[in-house]
């Protein structure tokens, strides 16, 4: 899966990114862990020798003044995003699948990259990724893999 950077959105998320794939060491803890039907896709990126980032993306220039946006760290989330799961800085992210504009979270993530609408072999491999075996657990019932799926990072 290739993933754009967006350093414009949250250059600190990316600084960490780079660590990662420039790390020689192999990402041993790097895995999908949910694939949650239509639309979110979801992992760990962490090496135990990194520092996890700690720090949120901004919220968009548009919206800075705007009262209630406190929770703002990103833009609206639409397909093929990449961002940092729920409201944190890592080192848990998703990638967002759904079809329409993700606004029922609002500015609640740090996006910092996005797999590219044009790239078919990339987001053919996350709809594959969807559609693997997962068991519901949780009050809310969130869609976990029967088996976690490893990658490295390059």
């Amino acid at each position: 899966i290739r993933i754009k950077l967006r350093p414009d959105l949250s250059r600190e998320s990316v600084t960490y990114i780079q660590d990662l794939v420039s790390s020689p060491e192999r990402c041993s803890t790097c895995n999908f862990y949910r694939a949650d039907k239509p639309g979110i896709l979801q992992g760990i990126l962490k090496k135990p020798s990194i520092q996890s980032n700690s720090v949120k993306g901004n919220c968009p220039l548009s919206i800075v003044n705007v009262p209630n946006t406190k929770r703002c760290h990103g833009p609206i989330m639409t397909r093929g995003m990449v961002g940092w799961a729920g409201g944190t800085s890592g080192p848990d992210f998703f990638i967002d699948m759904y079809k329409n504009p993700a606004t029922w979270w609002n500015n609640d993530h740090t996006v910092w990259g996005v797999v590219e609408s044009n790239d078919a072999f990339s987001l053919g491999v996350v709809e594959e990724l969807l559609n693997l075996p997962v068991k519901r657990v949780g009050s809310g019932g969130m869609a976990m893999l029967v088996d976690k799926v490893n990658f490295d990072l390059a």
